[in-house]
């Protein structure tokens, strides 16, 4: 049974040695004398050698057949030498093609290098491997392949984990910089890019913040802070790429077991104005509830106080006639209703109590919106509407929605004292997660987009961030209590909607209500974003100019 070494012939009667067929020529029994006893002691150092070997050492047969294996394989495998040892390779490889791979690349070049693999173990576990590997020639005709393997599981989890950091490195939203341990900018990504209005290619190679600094001296402070082995945290004055000031929050970190000068040292920096806006949001809305808690409890109280009033109001009509009393009647039923108007108004608010809701077709709510606004505005307002065709449903409280619509055209009138273009648009619009991401309250789908814009006044910077506040009006005492827009806001979302706000001085206002849509399949392509309220308004005033 000469070839059985080879694999080729093999009949399963003998089973081949763990010790590689060269060490097993050499260790059969012989005689101990001269150059044949130093012989078999080498051999066996060897054959003690490559079991001790942390390594893992595979000998198979041209074909594939594990002749012989140490003890490394053991763990690797899970299977003890004597269960592997005569059994094909492709036994425990999840790709079988992988060995024929092997074995064509082998008889080609005789060698190959790092060829990544991955085998299942006696547990059912999966391991990945790379071999390195020879076809060997015994001299006698005899080819076999000798295997060098590694475990590269470890490794392939770790380049995953930091593939999945350069990811997140690159495209995190906040500024991600690295810099050597002279200042130089190793990496700059895309949130740098935004803030600073400047792409990497124009700052990698350069000195951090290079000319952006309005205050060099602070930001080589922090720096020779950072190099002393401290973490400098604190904000900066900086400028963008185009000269405008930039006030950063930022953090400069030493980062510990990099190579100096390599990208050593990490600063995370954000736009200080951001978070500031972000923190006034947040009070604003803890005041906002605040607020309406106490708004709501004064609603009911005042309503409790309302109704006897109205009982009395109609009594003393049945128990006086003269003219005299019933007009001061007149006078106290009108404020009554008024009352009783800003109660519910209030309530409204507060609780965005609602009615009955069902399927409403803007189409027509608009067109009883516009023939109110024909007969109720001053005929200096021109009113333009524009409605998509196969506007989608919504499902909503009609009388709401029209409150809604009319707040916001009565607070167009307002800011067009002179006359001017009162415009409503209805239009189907797909909110993606890029849009959604960037809106308060709001998640993709379909909604239907209700626009209101006017070519008025505009919205003075100062108070933008306050004109949803309730009680919060630019108006008389006697024209706004500042509930129109705390109201439609309440009541858009009660109906898990949204609103944004386009307006620029000088130039009009235009909000946009989102309402969520009935059955309507994402489009193939998203609507864009609206147009800036200052190009659309100019647009307007080229074809409409306002009275004066």
């Amino acid at each position: 049974m000469a070839h059985t070494l080879d694999g080729r012939l093999h009949n399963g009667m003998s089973k081949p040695s763990a010790a590689p067929s060269h060490l097993r020529h050499h260790t059969v029994k012989a005689p101990i004398n001269g150059g044949h006893a130093l012989d078999v002691k080498r051999d066996e150092s060897l054959h003690l050698v490559w079991e001790m070997l942390p390594t893992v050492f595979w000998k198979l047969s041209h074909r594939g057949v594990v002749l012989s294996a140490n003890r490394a394989s053991e763990e690797l495998i899970g299977f003890p030498s004597s269960e592997f040892i005569g059994r094909s390779l492709e036994d425990i490889l999840i790709e079988s093609i992988d060995l024929d791979f092997l074995i064509h690349r082998l008889d080609t070049s005789g060698t190959i290098r790092n060829l990544e693999t991955c085998i299942r173990r006696k547990d059912d576990s999966t391991r990945n491997i790379l071999i390195d590997a020879a076809l060997i020639d015994d001299g006698a005709g005899l080819l076999t392949i000798h295997c060098l393997v590694r475990d590269n599981s470890i490794i392939k989890k770790t380049d995953v984990h930091l593939r999945e950091q350069a990811g997140y490195f690159t495209k995190s939203a906040e500024a991600l910089i690295m810099l050597d341990d002279q200042g130089v900018v190793r990496h700059w990504n895309k949130g740098a890019e935004e803030l600073y209005q400047l792409p990497s290619v124009n700052i990698v190679g350069h000195p951090y913040p290079a000319g952006l600094s309005s205050n060099p001296d602070a930001d080589a402070l922090a720096f020779k802070s950072v190099l002393q082995g401290l973490e400098w945290t604190g904000r900066l004055a900086h400028t963008t790429s185009l000269g405008n000031p930039l006030e950063i929050e930022c953090r400069w970190v030493r980062l510990p077991g990099v190579i100096a000068g390599a990208g050593s040292i990490l600063v995370i920096a954000e736009d200080a104005a951001g978070l500031r806006e972000l923190e006034e949001a947040r009070l604003r809305d803890q005041r906002q509830e605040c607020l309406g808690t106490l708004a709501g409890g004064i609603a009911h109280d005042l309503n409790n106080i309302l109704q006897p009033i109205s009982i009395a109001i109609d009594l003393f009509r049945a128990r006086t006639a003269d003219t005299e009393s019933q007009e001061m009647l007149d006078v106290v039923d009108e404020n009554l209703r008024r009352a009783t108007d800003l109660v519910r108004q209030i309530l409204s608010f507060t609780s965005g109590v609602g009615t009955e809701r069902r399927r409403i077709e803007i189409a027509i709510l608009f067109k009883d919106i516009a023939s109110f606004i024909r007969q109720a505005f001053p005929k200096t307002i021109h009113l333009h509407m524009t409605l998509d065709e196969g506007l989608d449903l919504v499902l909503a409280d009609q009388t709401q929605v029209e409150q809604i619509l009319i707040n916001l055209c009565v607070n167009a009138r307002d800011a067009m004292p002179e006359g001017g273009r009162l415009r409503l648009e209805a239009c189907n619009f797909y909110v993606d997660e890029g849009f959604s991401s960037r809106q308060s309250g709001c998640k993709p789908g379909p909604y239907v987009r209700l626009t209101v814009g006017d070519t008025g006044l505009g919205i003075p910077r100062k108070i933008r961030t306050k004109i949803f506040e309730p009680f919060f009006t630019t108006k008389g005492p006697e024209k706004g209590t500042g509930l129109g827009l705390a109201t439609t806001l309440g009541i858009v979302r009660s109906h898990e909607g949204f609103i944004t706000l386009e307006t620029e001085e000088g130039c009009g206002t235009s909000f946009h209500v989102f309402l969520p849509a009935l059955h309507s399949p994402p489009p193939p392509i998203h609507f864009s974003p609206p147009l800036p309220a200052l190009h659309r308004a100019f647009r307007w005033r080229r074809i409409y100019p306002p009275r004066r």
